[in-house]
């Protein structure tokens, strides 16, 4: 009998020292954001069908605007057979034409400006696909709600694409009919077919994805729920710092992609080789440019640590962001309507990062670090429950299942703690169902 009681006890610590293991000797950084990736995704049916969903969103976006941008290039080769050897390339997008340009060449810019559109668009695809997943994964609502109002975005901006190769298909029948030319237009009809399947296919999914967040939130409200407490203005400053966050990957996307286009757009206009005030801003721009990639990182471990000093150099840094914005609007703003939006997009996050982050650096010291998110820490493993860890082994069936272990933001100082003695039923947790 006390063979078979060491034997039972023994095995109850095997667990116990897996995961004292793993704490020692953790995993590398990627295989961990793989396993809880893997685990968050597949947490519910809910959880799998937006992440099927989004990769479908994906896939198909990525595909039929590589279809459309190569439609765009053809009919861009077709109005270049009309204009002859004589014309002159535009040197970029944001080109000016004059009177003695060809009545083709105001096309041929908006062509350009197209194709530079659906580079956009297939990045922002991209970009999607990572909002999506790490809402999930970190168990968001305000970047699972962020993820869904993008996808309504990226039906607006589906139709207007639509909407702008029927305007300029019909500008080069208008100019043919005025010059007694015939240029080949097969090109505009097949970017139309595509646009019109991209743009059915995007509604379709965004309902989808409407449908599925609604689902989410009851799950993901809970958690928070249990997280924080009832207390209204500790979960305030949580969403508070929530939004800031969600600012801070919305800004590593969108600043970065058109500051770097700026770049290019500078560059190929010679601002380089201008007069001093241009190329002062150049340098500016491009130095700004180069900031912003370590800047979302930098925010986020002053926010972590509560630095404040870090804090205030980032916001500094982004009060400048918004400035050369702003400078960059000025000097477009008559000229390409995508692009003009683009940049009061941009000085938007810009105005809303500084306050947000504001709001953080006043929120220091209030009880909100330990529920600052450290999901890949050497502690990872119990931001989920030990069933569901593909290599976790000898795990008892009747081991009960414990509220910390769904806890997926707190400090290792949270995270460590032992389970409580009263355990609620397994059912009350959706969060952890296979």
């Amino acid at each position: 009998m006390t063979t078979t009681n060491r034997q039972d006890s023994e095995a109850q610590l095997q667990p116990q020292q897996e995961i004292n293991d793993t704490q020692q000797h953790p995993p590398n950084f990627v295989f961990r954001i793989l396993q809880l990736t893997w685990v968050r995704v597949k947490d519910t049916r809910e959880t799998r069908a937006y992440a099927t969903a989004i990769a479908i969103s994906t896939i198909l976006g990525i595909i039929l605007e590589a279809f459309i941008a190569v439609a765009h290039e053809d009919a861009t080769k077709s109005v270049w057979q009309s204009i002859g050897r004589d014309g002159i390339s535009p040197n970029s997008p944001l080109s000016i034409t004059s009177s003695t340009d060809s009545e083709y060449m105001s096309v041929l810019i908006s062509l350009k400006r197209l194709k530079d559109e659906n580079v956009f668009f297939i990045l922002f695809h991209v970009f999607q696909l990572y909002l999506g997943i790490d809402a999930m994964v970190r168990q968001s609502i305000i970047q699972l709600i962020a993820h869904t109002a993008n996808q309504l975005i990226c039906v607006i901006l589906a139709l207007v694409q639509l909407s702008e190769t029927i305007k300029w298909n019909s500008s080069v029948d208008a100019v043919d009919e005025k010059t007694g030319k015939s240029t080949d237009r097969s090109s505009f009809y097949r970017a139309l077919r595509f646009e019109i399947a991209l743009a059915v296919s995007t509604a379709v999914l965004t309902l989808l994805f409407a449908f599925l967040c609604v689902k989410l939130l009851r799950q993901f409200g809970w958690n928070v729920y249990k997280r924080l407490g009832a207390d209204p203005k500790l979960q305030a400053r949580f969403r508070q710092g929530q939004i800031f966050l969600l600012n801070l990957k919305m800004d590593g996307f969108f600043h970065i992609v058109f500051s770097i286009f700026w770049i290019v757009v500078m560059t190929q206009e010679g601002y380089h080789y201008r007069d001093a005030a241009s190329i002062t801003w150049y340098v500016f721009h491009f130095v700004l440019t180069v900031c912003q990639f370590p800047a979302p990182f930098m925010a986020r471990y002053g926010m972590l640590t509560e630095n404040p000093r870090i804090m205030i150099v980032f916001l500094i840094v982004h009060g400048f962001v918004a400035v050369d914005f702003i400078i960059i609007l000025q000097q477009s703003s008559s000229s390409w309507a995508f692009w003009v939006l683009a940049v009061c997009l941009a000085i938007i996050l810009s105005i809303t990062t500084i306050v947000f982050g504001s709001l953080v650096v006043h929120n220091f010291g209030r009880g909100l670090k330990p529920y600052v998110q450290r999901l890949f820490d050497k502690n990872y493993r119990y931001k989920f429950d030990p069933s569901a860890n593909p290599t976790f082994i000898n795990h008892r069936p009747n081991q009960q299942r414990t509220s910390w272990a769904i806890d997926d933001d707190d400090d290792e100082s949270v995270s460590v703690a032992p389970p409580p003695q009263q355990q609620p039923s397994y059912n009350s947790f959706t969060f952890s169902k296979q």
